[in-house]
């Protein structure tokens, strides 16, 4: 049997956004034949199963050490299989270390069906040359910055901006007058977001410092309740470590609540504190006003700025989009508790320059992102288009 699209998904958000591409791709083409590298959400629409994506899941890099002969014949495996079977078209989803060595391979040994990457990967803050290993290997790149583009203007590869997929995601938040997992008494209080990140090494790093930026802006806003979004299980015990550590009470300051209400509780909160990632999109997205923080070690930061020489104007991706400050960035040296819990209040200031700013800046960026697009639909056509060799 033909394979007219192979799809690889190496972690949860391209297993979440592959899920989403592949429904709009039945709805266009039903009979489609589609095997894939697939998560729970993938399998979950019925592609035909190559391998489970959870093969591909390490944690850490002397895990990778550990697994790395594992790895490399799944990588031999996938390659083998995907040019035996020849299938039309090939999607890679983020994922880009795997990925970008995978289109190479198949390009190496002459495979001649479409090749396409859904999610560009950050060469306009790391990786750079990673522009003409791009431009070298694939057929299209689907990219989710508006501004990404211009990295490739002296290639022969010029990316398709097919919107954010987080934008489309927002559409289906819960409505506002739905609760949130809160009890009755903490539903009655203003609340601030606390978004430390998703990792084990960003809340030892800069969970302790934004507790202690909390404590001082509760001396003056009495009334305000924080609440910590939980990404993983696994990080709760870190969590409620440093909140015991601090001066906050556990479910009477601060409350925990799972990440998979994220854009819920985006939709109730006057405010956060957000780690540098992916999670500041979310929150400009939900044009919630934020402080965003980051510790760097004095090492880090020399190895950053010397060696890495990652030098850009901005940090935070909102800021990065509007090409200005929208959301206070406060990195190594300013990641001070007292000034953060300083940018916190004004934030939180009804009139106040922070405030508007931050939120004006959210919708001019959501234009920028020409946020009524819906990413799916455009990406689905455009891998028909490939497949089809037409247009759809």
């Amino acid at each position: 049997m033909s394979i007219d699209l192979f799809v690889f998904a190496g972690e949860t958000s391209g297993d979440v956004h592959g899920a989403t591409i592949l429904k709009r791709l039945r709805e266009i083409h039903p009979k489609l034949k589609i095997t894939a590298v697939a998560g729970p959400k993938m399998r979950d629409i019925g592609v035909d199963l190559f391998m489970p994506m959870e093969n591909f899941q390490v944690m850490g890099y002397s895990a990778v050490f550990k697994r790395l002969p594992e790895l490399i014949y799944q990588f031999k495996k996938t390659l083998n299989f995907i040019l035996k079977e020849k299938p039309k078209a090939v999607l890679f989803i983020d994922f880009p270390g795997f990925n970008l060595r995978m289109a190479k391979a198949l390009r190496k040994k002459d495979f001649q069906g479409k090749l396409i990457h859904y999610i560009c990967p950050t060469v306009w803050a790391h990786g750079k040359n990673r522009v003409y290993t791009l431009s070298a290997t694939l057929d299209s790149l689907l990219s989710i910055f508006p501004f990404e583009h211009k990295y490739f203007e002296e290639t022969s590869l010029k990316p398709t901006y097919v919107g954010h997929p987080l934008i489309e995601q927002a559409l289906f938040v819960a409505k506002p007058e739905d609760k949130l997992n809160l009890d009755t008494k903490s539903k009655e209080k203003p609340l601030i977001g606390i978004f430390p990140g998703s990792r084990t090494h960003e809340i030892k790093q800069n969970l302790p410092k934004i507790l202690q930026s909390c404590e001082i802006f509760k001396s003056n806003n009495p009334q305000y309740l924080f609440v910590i979004s939980v990404a993983e299980k696994k990080l709760e015990t870190h969590i409620r470590k440093y909140i015991q550590q601090s001066n906050l009470l556990l479910d009477k300051d601060i409350v925990l609540l799972s990440s998979k209400e994220n854009l819920h509780l985006m939709s109730k909160i006057d405010a956060a504190i957000a780690t540098s990632g992916t999670i500041t999109f979310e929150l400009g997205v939900m044009k919630v006003p934020t402080a965003v923080v980051y510790h760097l070690s004095p090492f880090n930061a020399f190895v950053a700025r010397h060696i890495i020489k990652i030098r850009m104007a901005y940090y935070c991706i909102v800021n990065i989009i509007c090409n200005k400050h929208v959301f206070p960035e406060l990195y190594y040296l300013d990641f001070v508790p007292q000034k953060v819990a300083s940018t916190l209040h004004q934030l939180c200031q009804e009139g106040s320059y922070l405030r508007k700013n931050s939120i004006q800046g959210c919708l001019e960026m959501l234009k920028i992102m020409n946020s009524e697009k819906m990413p799916s639909v455009v990406v689905a056509k455009e891998i028909s288009s490939l497949i089809y060799e037409t247009t759809v």
